[in-house]
This record gives structure tokens, sequence and C-alpha cells, in this order.
């Protein structure tokens, strides 16, 4: 593919900028912000912007565990797009690529085009490429070669996957840039699937390990990928939900933080004493090995009293018919 020279391309933008084309498409949209907001001009031929070593400690330090779940599903990813040429690289909500994995013999010439650990991605820097626009539109993007407000950038493909931490917000985002004979390939729809899921799975691992003394509870149904995560706490309040189970529920910080029962988000039972008690024998049951005088003795229950609740709740276990009448 013959890549468009840099004043052409400028052009091009302009002329689309011009033509009132950002309500067609979100990469005029993110042309338009380049220049409106924050300044840039696609003529012009600036240096990369790369953190100093104090700095990038610090982006290291700020990104704290999230940045230690990212690691094994960055390499599985790496592993699985090896037959492609290809860079993958997380950057955190900053734009800053924080770790990344490239092909032994292209590890120079993909840090000349500025992909290396501390290069500053962010929209606001590099104008339109895939994680800085990834980042502002915080929703999976495909950015073409000749899609980047930069000419220098169109020597790759941009498949990125925005990640959301514990909380909902955006935590950062995977990005493969493609390139040479793979930039053009239909299998970046493939590529993008991949991406997507090794995002899921750090906003899954990283929920998890947020809060261990919770119950999780996965709202994953047909189609959906199992990232629509709520952490509940031993009364059955919902104490956290993850981004995908926020959008999917309708949940909001003041909405958690004014309580929710997990019972009245998902409709899924009867709430109340009575259900309590239920749930109480049942599981007293199941430790029993469906032993009902021992289940009673553990729940503090007669034989006759807890004979005529299994009966109520139409549980199974083996009840004692010889003692119901006192309790």
């Amino acid at each position: 593919m013959s890549l468009a020279s840099p004043a052409t391309h400028a052009s091009r933008i302009q002329a689309s900028i011009a033509a009132d084309a950002a309500a067609r498409s979100g990469v005029v949209a993110s042309w338009r912000r380049c220049i409106a907001r924050y300044g840039l001009d696609p003529h012009a031929h600036s240096s990369r912007h790369v953190l100093t070593e104090s700095e990038l400690r610090r982006s290291d330090e700020q990104s704290g565990p999230f940045l230690s779940h990212v690691m094994q599903p960055l390499s599985h990813l790496s592993t699985m797009l090896a037959p492609f040429c290809m860079w993958v690289g997380y950057a955190d909500p900053n734009g800053v690529i924080l770790a990344m994995r490239a092909k032994d013999g292209d590890k120079a010439q993909v840090a000349q085009w500025g992909l290396t650990r501390g290069a500053d991605w962010s929209e606001a820097i590099e104008g339109t490429n895939g994680i800085g626009t990834c980042l502002v539109e915080e929703t999976p993007l495909i950015i073409n070669s000749d899609e980047h407000f930069f000419a220098r950038d169109m020597v790759m493909t941009c498949v990125v996957a925005p990640i959301f931490d514990h909380q909902g917000r955006i935590g950062g985002a995977f990005n493969v840039s493609l390139y040479g004979p793979d930039m053009e390939r239909e299998s970046r729809r493939i590529v993008a699937s991949l991406v997507a899921s090794a995002a899921r799975q750090v906003e899954c691992d990283h929920f998890h390990a947020m809060f261990p003394a919770h119950r999780i509870i996965s709202l994953g149904t047909p189609g959906r990928s199992g990232n629509a995560l709520l952490a509940v706490d031993s009364d059955d309040v919902v104490y956290a939900a993850t981004r995908a189970a926020r959008v999917m529920l309708k949940l909001s910080d003041a909405r958690l933080q004014a309580g929710i029962c997990a019972n009245d988000l998902l409709n899924t039972a009867e709430d109340g004493l009575p259900s309590a008690e239920r749930s109480a024998i049942r599981r007293a049951l199941i430790r029993s090995g469906g032993n009902v005088s021992a289940a009673g003795r553990t729940l503090g229950l007669s034989r006759a009293t807890i004979n005529r609740r299994v009966r109520y709740y139409g549980l199974k276990g083996s009840v004692d018919s010889s003692q119901d009448s006192t309790g």
C-alpha cells in the first residue's frame, strides 16, 4: 500500500473537518478535537514525548496492583499474535506505555515509531491514534493507517480496547499495532476480538483481587463474556461493580453508595426472614450430607422443628417423622 504524503494527509484532515464530517465519523471527530481542543497541527513535525526515568517510576507506582494484572494477559496476547507483524502494549489512563512486547528483530524499528516504554500516546500529544483516542472515547477501536492524525504514524494500523478498573473507571488500554504486510489484513477483526478478550481478563482478575472477602456474582448471559461482575458483602448488599455490570444494570456511584440489595437488583429471590431461614437450613443440610438431625443441631433447632421446616420449605433430607409435635 502506498502512503499519502504528509502534506496530502494534512489537507485531507482539514478538508474533512471543514466539510463537517465529524457528525458521521468518529475519526473526523477526533481530528477536530486535535485541532480545536489540543491545538495540534497536522503539518507539524514535533518530537515524541517520552517520560523521564523518575516520571516513569511514578507512573508505575500509580498503576499499582492494576499493572501486575496486566502482565500475564499481555504476554498471552503477544503469544497468540506471534505470526503477525505486530507490537503489543499496555498504556495507563494517561496514555503512557508501561508494558510492551515486540518481535526481537523489530524492536529498534518500532522504537523509532514511538512504540517504547514511557512514550506518551495521549490524544492531546499524539493526535488521533489507537491508545489516545480509545482512552478518550472509552470504547474499542481500530485506527487504520491513514486515520492517524500525524502522517508519521501511517506506518501502522492500531487495534485497541479499553480496560476498566474495579470502580468502573478507565484503567488503561491494550493496543496492538500491525505493520508491514499485516497492516491491511482482514484478520484484524480477529485481532480485535483477542485484544478485547485480554482486556476483559484483566478486568476480571483485578476485580477479584480487589474484593477477596466479598462474594463475586457474574452476570454473564448468552453472548456476553463474563466481565459483568458484582462484589456482594455478607449482608447481600452490592459493594462494587465492574464497568460492564454498571452499564448492564444502570448503576452509578451514587446508587452504589446509597446501598442496593443484590436480590432487589437482580430479582432472583424472595427477600425477608423466610428466605434467609430457608437458605440457612439448606446450607446446613448440604454440610451435614443431608442428615436433618445433624443440620438441626448445627442451627440450634430441635429435631421436631428442623423436620417441620424441611417439609415446609420443600428441602431434601432424611426427615425423622417420629418427632414432629413440639418445638
